[in-house]
């Protein structure tokens, strides 16, 4: 490595301290341009970020781009590299574009010409979240030095890039609590009613309603310097303490009535609710308090109706029913007051006792008699019918208060708890599922925890290994179970279990032997997993006794070797029938006079040929599914050299084929591909005794597209001749072939002779 290269790599620290300083794009686009300029200098860069919530790529920074070509770049990218290695979450790497085959290297239309140029993904958590490209006029421009370092720059604008959108999303949600926070305080300054809160020892804040009913000038007077009971009335004050003191848990608790005094000593009654809050992580009261003097002077009658009115305000907030039930001496039910909220949960013409589900009626009757008789709270669950047959369970809570005509009126709330109960039923029938599987389950399951000892231990377990669940308990599971006759080969296996993935990914499965409690070794399939219980990490081991299994695959594995011998006899039988085959078309041949016709005989011999040495390499061959392409190549085409131009030939056979396995509905049409093109080059590009060169070249291409060459020095096809509307049975043959291949061939002109260039791909 160069020595600036090791110095830049010594520095990388300081650059990603440096890079974690940055909170926006456009600067994180700046840096990492100015970190790679020193790491290679190219004439043209560009660096990409997806806009959120978008599909689009937004170029934050480009170099050696005028505005137009920054314009259209941007247009264009998703359809471009950089929207290629977005998708792939791959580097691009076009180390030369004149010998680019491909066309990878095909960009819109530049006033440059590029030579070589590379394009590297932004990932962040493994999501492509940019693009950045390097390009140079000078071919082979980035070393593998180069490739590595920038990766690196990128990899770090990744972890940048979180960062930023890490603060962004901080950024807002501090500004939706800043605007909650403003909102709170509009609303607290402008509400009508005095509002106090305290955290039980002092007060912390008062609006300014609070101030103008005591009729304080400002709040200094009255914030931390006073606690929540100096503006009650003495009379009240120890009453009304006890029942702060001992409701501290209620969340709201109202006093419709109270004497409070104000600053200058005057007296004058109010209605306080007084609710708890959390305020910055501490318990609060807030206090709001309602100057009722005026109220109280007006008729009873209006009074009453004012109080229902309000009750009936207050009950429309929640969710349930707030009612009055009340029995009388005789035992007469009547509802002084029900909500609005009913009709949400009974049906039309329903009352709220009269549709109890008949299991539950004298459940019902039993916790009512008995709420009247101790004057207890009166709380039970229970199910109403409703028209539809249709059952609804329902909660319901009240408390009793003897009149002072002996008769009893509970103040209650019913709340509808169907979907709770059906929660309930869920989980525990979810509970039960887990047991049964766990008791029922076909393989052994064990609970470890960190340290390897077995805690449970399940009834599979113990048939499969004979060990019971208190002998094993608290024991290591290794020590107990494995054998140490293979130790070392067991202990690789512990160590992948123990980098198996989470549960939410296919578990591995390794296969060993372990002991049973009588001392025998047990072919097993061993899995593991993590899982939580009660916050603490576990591990789950999965046991399956494949003893059976084990036997099967050997008389599955003789059953196979059998087939084989009987699929290679096939091959063998249909190889020679082939051969009987061409010996009849051989003979045909011989009664036919005209040349033309005697050609084609010769063609399809040569063909059916081409198909048989398939038959044949299979039929040697240990693999019955596949052939050696390379060596069936070669004995195909020297085959027809010698069968066309004899012995003594002057032709020249260039073989470039790599070590190809392919299958019999591929190797098939390739090989009569390669007869047709090889026997036209034989035919019309060396003419007759005449030296000449036929190269053939197989190369494997990116998955899974192979390409296959073919070509002569000849004299070639005519330029104006288009060969893909040639009358010709061979090459229509071959089109059809490429075809089938789902693949194409094309004629390559930038080479003397008559060459053709096929793209495929293996049949499956």
């Amino acid at each position: 490595m160069k020595k600036s290269n090791i110095k830049l790599v010594e520095k990388l620290g300081v650059i990603a301290s440096t890079l974690s300083l940055i909170t926006d794009l456009e600067t994180l686009s700046i840096s990492v341009n100015r970190i790679v300029e020193s790491i290679v200098n190219v004439e043209y860069t560009g660096l990409y970020f997806l806009e959120e919530h978008t599909e689009k790529l937004k170029l934050y920074y480009a170099k050696g781009f005028n505005e137009e070509e920054r314009k259209k770049a941007e247009e264009t990218a998703m359809i471009r590299h950089p929207g290629w290695v977005i998708k792939k979450k791959e580097i691009l790497l076009i180390s030369d574009t004149k010998q680019d085959k491909k066309g990878k290297s095909k960009d819109s239309t530049r006033s440059f010409v590029v030579r070589s140029r590379i394009w590297l993904p932004i990932l962040s958590h493994n999501k492509a979240v940019g693009a950045f490209g390097l390009a140079s006029i000078k071919p082979d421009q980035f070393s593998e030095e180069h490739i590595s370092l920038i990766t690196f720059v990128c990899e770090l604008a990744g972890v940048v890039y979180n960062n930023i959108s890490l603060k962004s999303k901080q950024n807002r949600l501090n500004i939706k609590i800043q605007k909650a926070k403003n909102e709170f305080e509009i609303l607290f300054e402008s509400n009508p009613d005095a509002i106090l809160i305290h955290d039980f020892e002092n007060i912390t804040n008062i609006n300014t309603a609070f101030l103008n009913l005591l009729n304080f000038k400002n709040k200094e007077e009255v914030i931390n310097k006073k606690n929540y009971f100096f503006f009650i009335a003495k009379k009240c004050y120890e009453r009304h303490k006890i029942i702060l003191e001992s409701r501290k848990s209620e969340k709201t608790i109202f006093i419709p009535k109270i004497s409070l005094i104000n600053k200058d000593n005057e007296t004058f009654s109010a209605e306080i609710y007084i609710s708890s809050t959390l305020l910055e992580g501490k318990l609060h009261f807030q206090f709001t308090i309602r100057d009722i003097t005026n109220k109280l002077k007006i008729e009873e009658q209006l009074k009453k109706e004012e109080q229902k009115s309000l009750m009936m305000r207050q009950a429309e907030q929640v969710p349930g029913i707030i009612y009055q039930n009340k029995i009388t001496k005789s035992g007469k039910t009547s509802f002084p007051f029900v909500s609005g909220r009913m009709k949400g949960i009974f049906d039309d013409n329903l009352n709220l006792f009269e549709n109890i589900y008949h299991e539950d009626y004298i459940r019902f009757q039993k916790s009512i008699q008995e709420s009247e008789k101790t004057m207890k709270d009166w709380s039970l669950d229970y199910r109403i019918l409703l028209k539809n047959n249709k059952i609804r369970w329902l909660r319901g809570n009240s408390k009793p208060v003897l009149m002072p005509d002996k008769s009893v009126v509970w103040h209650g709330y019913i709340s509808d708890i169907t979907e709770h109960k059906k929660a309930e039923k869920a989980l525990i029938d979810s509970h039960m599922q887990i047991s049964t599987m766990y008791k029922n389950a076909p393989e052994a399951i064990i609970i470890i925890n960190t340290y390897n000892q077995i805690i449970r231990w399940n009834p599979k377990a113990e048939e499969i290994l004979g060990w019971s669940a208190e002998e094993v308990y608290n024991k290591n599971v290794y020590e107990l179970l494995l054998p140490k006759s293979n130790k070392t080969a067991i202990e690789e296996i512990i160590k992948k279990l123990g980098l198996q993935p989470t549960q939410r990914k296919q578990l591995k499965t390794f296969e060993l032997s372990c002991l049973q409690k009588n001392g025998e070794e047990l072919p097993i399939a061993i899995s593991k997993s993590g899982m939580l219980i009660k916050g603490n990490k576990y591990n789950i081991i999965f046991i399956r006794d494949i003893t059976k299994q084990k036997i099967n695959e050997e008389k599955i594995q003789q059953s196979l070797s059998e087939k084989e011998v009987l699929l290679k006899e096939i091959h063998h039988r249909v190889k020679n029938n082939m051969q009987v085959i061409t010996g009849l078309l051989s003979l045909q041949s011989g009664l036919v006079k005209k040349e033309s016709i005697r050609s084609l005989f010769l063609s399809s011999q040569r063909r059916i040929h081409s198909m048989g040495i398939v038959h044949e390499m299979l039929y040697q061959s240990e693999d019955v599914s596949k052939i050696n392409f390379g060596v069936y190549l070669k004995e195909l085409t020297e085959g027809l050299v010698t069968a066309m131009k004899g012995i003594k030939n002057k032709v020249e056979l260039n073989l470039d084929c790599a070590e190809l396995n392919l299958n019999l509905d591929t190797a098939i049409p390739l090989g009569l591909i390669t007869n047709e093109l090889v026997t036209n080059s034989l035919k019309y590009g060396i003419i007759k005794d005449n030296p000449g060169k036929i190269n053939i070249k197989l190369t494997k291409q990116k998955h899974p597209e192979f390409k296959l060459e073919i070509g002569d020095n000849g004299p070639g096809f005519n330029e104006k001749h288009d060969y893909r509307t040639s009358n010709s049975l061979g090459l229509m043959l071959v089109h059809k072939l490429a075809q089938q291949l789902l693949g194409k061939i094309e004629r390559d002109y930038s080479k003397e002779g008559s060459n053709f260039v096929l793209t495929f791909r293996e049949i499956q």
